[in-house]
This record gives structure tokens, C-alpha cells and sequence, in this order.
């Protein structure tokens, strides 16, 4: 059945509401290391020092390690800061396909071999506004053209036999439920929406 996104709640002028009960964040190396996790298999970190230029072998193996002893990882969070453009009056909705591509962003990404598979993110493609309720977001907002975007996550698992693009060795596949929008500075919660 195909997933509906509804828009749960819209905020627009209520200032002390926060996303309650979050699961673990996790930031791109996390997500990452997570496939690997889940694939059984121990990521290449000497590859992987020498591509991010920062950090040693010896470190990323330290921060792998830290997420591969959790037991809490079933689901998660994502928390991004975007811009918010491409409003289209007409239509009356702005795109938010930059959360998805804005998933994973760590230096060891393009070497890592792993990609997001999000696989009802259609469904999140856009947050339907007619212009005064732009208006009103725009101006919560202070005018500043970026927000907070916070996603939750529940795994599905992953999947190392069917690699989606050249170079893909782990596709970590996930579901999105919920979606909280925020002003950049989190004073206020804009908008909720929930996968059903």
C-alpha cells in the first residue's frame, strides 16, 4: 500500500513546542559505520584515513566502534541544517528534496561505499503552503533563508548484493517517519508531518 504523508500539525505561531521522545541522533559517519554494522563486515579505516586527511586509522576505528557496541540503533535521527527554496505560488508548495540530498555529507563518503535507500522519500517531497502561510514561515523565520530539519528513521536493514549506483557495496535501507521542521534557531516548531 502505497505510504500517505499527512501534515499532523502546523505551528505556525506557537513558539514552545520541541520533538518529543527523539531515538538516537546519528550524524553521516554514523550512518555509515552503521551499514557496516549491520553488513557484518569491519570498514576499511587506513582507505579511509588517507580520503579524509584528518583523522587516523586508528581514530575512525575508535568512533566505528563506539556506534557497533550500540543496541539502541533500530531507529534514529537526523538533524540538518538546509535552505528552504523554490517556492512556487502556483503550485503552492516548496520542494524539500535537499534533506535527502543532504543525508550523508562526512568526508568518507564518496570512498565509503554506502548509500541511504529511503524508501517512501517521495512521499516527504514537498510541504504544501499557500502564499500567506509562506508569508508567515518566512517571516518565524526572520527572513533567514535556512531551517532545522529534524527526520526520524526506522531500519529496515541492508542490503550488500544489489548495489543501486557504481561503487555501491552497502545500501542501507530505511523508512522515514516523521519530519519536524524548525526556524534555523529552534525557538519554534513550523511544522510535523508523520508516514502512515
Amino acid at each position: 500500500m502505497r505510504t500517505i504523508l499527512l501534515l499532523v500539525v502546523s505551528l505556525f505561531f506557537i513558539t514552545s513546542a520541541r520533538a518529543d521522545s527523539l531515538p538516537p541522533k546519528l550524524g553521516s559517519e554514523q550512518v555509515i559505520f552503521l551499514a557496516y554494522k549491520l553488513a557484518g563486515e569491519k570498514p576499511p579505516f587506513s582507505r579511509w584515513a588517507e580520503a579524509d586527511g584528518r583523522r587516523s586509522a586508528e581514530e575512525l576505528e575508535r568512533l566505528y566502534r563506539i556506534t557497533e557496541e550500540r543496541t539502541d540503533l533500530s531507529r534514529f535521527h537526523r538533524d540538518l541544517e538546509l535552505a528552504l527554496y523554490g517556492y512556487d505560488p502556483g503550485e503552492g508548495r516548496v520542494p524539500l528534496g535537499e534533506i535527502k540530498a543532504a543525508f550523508l555529507t562526512s568526508p568518507i563518503k564518496e570512498i565509503a561505499g554506502v548509500e541511504v535507500h529511503i524508501e517512501n522519500a517521495d512521499n516527504f517531497a514537498y510541504w504544501n503552503l499557500t502564499p500567506e502561510q509562506y508569508r508567515q514561515v518566512v517571516e518565524k523565520n526572520d527572513n533567514n533563508e535556512h531551517y532545522n530539519y529534524i527526520s526520524t528513521m526506522t531500519v529496515k536493514g541492508v542490503d550488500k548484493t544489489k548495489p543501486r549506483n557504481e561503487g555501491t557495496e552497502h545500501v542501507l535501507n530505511v523508512h522515514w517517519d516523521k519530519l519536524y521542521i524548525y526556524t534555523k534557531d529552534r525557538s519554534k516548531l513550523l511544522a510535523t508531518f508523520e508516514a502512515k
